[in-house]
């Protein structure tokens, strides 16, 4: 089961915050030995091709957990980055000066904010999956 869960962080920390998780992920799964397993099951019996599928599954099951995790590292890293660079505050006025006539768009703090906690709580999400995950391998 896959849970999503989030926590708040100093943007400072951001950044360890997410190599952790990408290096605990590294660490159970272990990404550069998948193909070369497949490979010696291959070379090994070539007749057992159900526990050959079966473990091309489990490789793409944990490739599609590594991109979501890469997905969201992302995100965050987006956040992160908008926020140190001011591009929020570029991108309200570049609205502001398209819609003279339209209502005033929110500070871009607010936003900021907002989208940094979202991105932080995906990040503790991860955390707290992988942490399941290890506890049901253990």
């Amino acid at each position: 089961m896959r849970i999503k869960y989030f926590y708040t962080s100093d943007i400072e920390e951001v950044a360890d915050k997410v190599a952790y998780q990408l290096d605990y992920f590294y660490n159970r799964k272990k990404i550069d030995n998948f193909v070369k397993n497949i490979i010696k099951l291959l070379r090994e019996d070539k007749t057992r091709h159900a526990a050959i599928i079966e473990e091309i599954s489990n490789v793409r099951n944990d490739l599609a957990k590594l991109d979501l995790l890469l997905q969201e590292s992302e995100e965050i890293l987006t956040v992160c980055h908008r926020a140190e660079t001011g591009e929020f505050d570029n991108q309200v006025e570049s609205q502001e000066e398209q819609k003279e006539d339209k209502p005033q768009v929110p500070p871009p703090g607010n936003n900021a904010k907002k989208e940094m906690q979202a991105a932080l709580n995906n990040l503790a999400d991860i955390q707290s999956t992988l942490k399941t995950m290890r506890q049901k391998n253990d």
